[in-house]
């Protein structure tokens, strides 16, 4: 009880401690009481407060931008706000300050009180959070200000604070906010944000192409993210995605790779054939990811009928995408891809072909019978047949002859999501 109730006083101490901090920011600078526009007017703050007898890391809050025997100012960000700090505090915490403050620089020979630390390229709300790390341990990590506070870390060689940065990018990077993260670090452009950025788009990225913040990208962000050579998704979706940015941000030449789409291929055995109704199932064996797949689309006349058909995928009863497709001449495989989509074990996928009344009398193309070439990171797919529950010779035996199947290949792969 005791451990609770003093995280709590220093989570009270804390709000308070900033509180203060705004207050004084609206007023003038940070702590700049009457001297409002000086260059020398930090050692004319209001000293805070202070309360006594507490722990150590409370009392300590307590001196945070507090110009109680203060022996250093900053002016801190593009505003130039005035913070006040202790030198034996942050010196023995960073190696930076200590060699700022005890060797040949500048800030080492001038009266800090009359000529403050200038730090242009952090902003105060940043800094703040730094010197409460120095003083207290504590710092406040969200994803508006981790990768500042990441660049702040490294500044001044807190690789303690830069650790925990790098764990809040673990926690705090998610589908929604990524692209947002992948755009705040071009200013920074640390490789290892950028690796865990990419990581989350490439999984996913027809989702990221539909949200708002990609058309917010620099033209630099989304050339980083056109040239990864392995993406869940197809040249066209990427193209797509490049012209609408282009219709947002103007007609900038963006220059992108031809894209490895990392696919699951299915090979087929034993004849094909043509039937009225197209219907084909598939039950999975391990868990997946799927990001779509192709589907032979054909008829079995030399002239093919004008129409067209529609193709639809389900899975246990809930449609993943639909898509309408004209007959041709020759037989088409034709792409549907969607969000990625995780299928459980045991789940069917299926895909049925539907035509219009004008076009039921004729047959489609399909395959008989197939297996599967290889597994992809132990990703197992099955078929289900019309008169077995669950056709386990499709995965063991190349000359399983069954249901209608309509699929060319999946794009998928084994999750443990």
């Amino acid at each position: 009880m005791k451990i609770i109730h003093w995280r709590a006083q220093i989570g009270t101490m804390m709000a308070d401690t900033r509180e203060e901090s705004a207050a004084g920011t609206k007023s003038n600078s940070v702590h700049n009481g009457a001297t409002s526009g000086s260059t020398s007017g930090g050692s004319s703050g209001t000293v805070k407060k202070l309360q006594f007898d507490l722990p150590p890391a409370q009392s300590l809050m307590q001196l945070i931008n507090n110009p109680y025997l203060s022996d250093v100012v900053f002016k801190v960000g593009q505003a130039g706000e005035f913070i006040y700090a202790h030198k034996l505090i942050i010196t023995t915490a960073s190696e930076v300050f200590y060699a700022q403050f005890n060797g040949h620089f500048m800030e080492a020979k001038n009266d800090q009180k009359s000529a403050p630390a200038i730090v242009p390229d952090i902003e105060p709300g940043v800094f703040m959070e730094v010197l409460s790390y120095i003083y207290c341990k504590l710092v406040n990590l969200n994803a508006s200000n981790m990768l500042d506070i990441y660049y702040a870390s490294h500044k001044y060689m807190l690789q303690s604070l830069s650790e925990k940065c790098e764990d809040a990018f673990e926690r705090l990077t998610t589908e929604d906010n990524v692209l947002k993260v992948f755009q705040a670090n071009q200013k920074h452009r640390f490789g290892n944000v950028d690796q865990q950025c990419l990581k989350i788009i490439r999984d996913n990225p027809i989702k990221h192409f539909k949200q708002d913040h990609f058309l917010k990208l620099s033209a630099e962000a989304l050339l980083v993210i056109a040239s990864q050579s392995t993406i869940n998704c197809q040249e066209d979706h990427m193209r797509q995605a490049i012209e609408t940015w282009k219709k947002q941000n103007g007609a900038l030449d963006v220059a992108y790779n031809v894209k490895d789409v990392l696919c699951r291929k299915l090979h087929f055995f034993g004849c094909h054939d043509f039937s009225a109704n197209i219907d084909t199932s598939f039950f999975v064996l391990s868990r997946i990811a799927l990001y779509g797949l192709g589907v032979f689309v054909g008829v079995d006349q030399e002239i093919p009928p004008v129409g067209k058909v529609e193709i639809v995928i389900m899975c246990q009863n809930k449609q993943l995408a639909s898509k309408s497709v004209p007959i041709h001449k020759n037989l088409q495989t034709h792409e549907i891809m969607f969000e990625k989509v995780i299928i459980d074990k045991n789940c069917n996928i299926q895909v049925e072909i539907k035509k219009p009344d004008d076009l039921k009398k004729f047959k489609m193309f399909h395959i008989k019978g197939f297996t599967l070439a290889g597994t992809l990171g132990e990703a197992f797919i099955g078929c289900k047949s019309y008169n077995m529950q669950q056709c386990y010779n499709c995965r063991y035996n190349r000359n399983c002859n069954c249901q209608q199947n309509c699929v060319s290949y999946l794009m998928c792969e084994a999750t443990h999501e």
